[in-house]
């Protein structure tokens, strides 16, 4: 497991903010949330969490812009984990400082594998064994 790693779930849609945090709990993390990108700013300065999952989509201040306010201060891993269509928003993620880039509706076992793989760890169980 991810011998509970601190990761940051930001998505102002709070069903999808919902699943996402459950993926990440059972992959062995500690999960903080936030629905505004200002909130996720606060929060991932103040904790330094060790893998960021971002929708590009949000009030405000959007996820790509985030991203860039992001890298300023730190080097986590960021995977935009988003309902826009990758091949409009996938090179500007990319270029922004995001790490990955997984398309909405999630598929749970590739956000596990992407998880475990930009955490270092191996996964020893799986939503669906």
């Amino acid at each position: 497991m991810a011998g509970n790693s601190l990761a940051l779930v930001v998505d102002s849609d709070l069903d999808s903010l919902t699943l996402t945090t459950e993926i990440v709990k059972f992959c062995g993390c500690c999960v903080l949330t936030a629905t505004t990108s200002q909130n996720a700013l606060q929060l991932a300065i103040a904790h330094q969490p060790a893998l960021i999952l971002l929708e590009l989509m949000l009030p405000e201040v959007d996820g790509i812009t985030l991203t860039m306010q992001l890298r300023q201060s730190m080097s986590c891993p960021i995977i935009a984990v988003t309902s826009l269509p990758r091949f409009l928003f996938q090179a500007k993620a990319l270029a922004a400082g995001c790490n990955d880039f997984i398309e909405k509706p999630v598929v749970v076992e590739t956000l596990e594998t992407t998880i475990f793989r930009f955490l270092n760890i191996s996964s020893s169980a799986s939503l669906w064994e």
